[in-house]
C-alpha cells in the first residue's frame, strides 16, 4: 500500500506563513569569513586564522609519537635484559672458544642451517641413482621443468555428474 504524500501547502493552513530568511547586507562586514585580505569578489585565496593552532597540535603529535617511541625503546631493552637474568652493566661469561654461551649456540645453529642448506641444495641440482634395480634417477629440478615444459598437459575427461 503506498503512502500518499502530504502538499506542505495544505499542512501550512491555519499556521504563520512561513518567515523569508532576512537577506544579507550589500557591503558584508569586516568579520564574515567570506572576506578574503584583498576586499569583496576577489578570488584570492582565503586566509585561515587556525594555522598556528593546527600548527601546533601537529608539532605535539610529532612530539608525542617520538617521546613514545624512545619508550618503548627503552621499555624493549630492559625487558630483554632482565628477561636474560642479568642487568645491563653485567656482561656474559666466555667459555674456553672465546664465544658468549649465546653467541657459540647462534654459531652451532648456523653451522647446522648451512649443513643442511648444502644437503638439500645436492639434493635439487644433482644427478643420483635413487634405485638402481627399478631404474629410479633423481634428476635436478631445472632439467626436470625443461622436460616437463616440452610434453603437452595430460588431458583428462571430467568424471559424469550424477543426476
Amino acid at each position: 500500500m503506498a503512502k500518499k504524500r502530504r502538499d506542505p501547502a495544505k499542512s501550512r493552513e491555519g499556521r504563520a506563513p512561513l518567515a523569508a530568511p532576512p537577506e544579507r547586507d550589500a557591503a558584508p562586514s569586516s568579520h564574515t569569513p567570506e572576506l578574503s585580505a584583498h576586499g569583496a569578489g576577489s578570488t584570492a585565496p582565503q586566509i585561515d586564522r587556525h594555522v598556528p593552532g593546527v600548527a601546533a597540535m601537529a608539532v605535539a603529535l610529532v612530539a608525542l609519537v617520538v617521546g613514545s617511541m624512545a619508550l618503548m625503546q627503552g621499555l624493549v631493552s630492559f625487558l630483554s635484559d632482565t628477561r636474560l637474568g642479568r642487568s645491563a652493566a653485567a656482561p656474559l661469561p666466555v667459555d674456553s672458544a672465546g664465544l658468549r654461551p649465546a653467541e657459540g649456540a647462534r654459531s652451532i645453529a648456523y653451522q647446522q642451517r648451512l649443513a643442511l642448506e648444502s644437503r638439500e641444495r645436492a639434493l635439487l641440482t644433482t644427478y643420483e641413482w635413487v634405485d638402481p634395480a627399478a631404474g629410479v634417477i633423481r634428476i635436478p629440478v631445472d632439467r626436470a621443468i625443461e622436460l616437463l615444459s616440452e610434453r603437452p598437459l595430460p588431458h583428462r575427461t571430467p568424471p559424469a555428474v550424477i543426476r
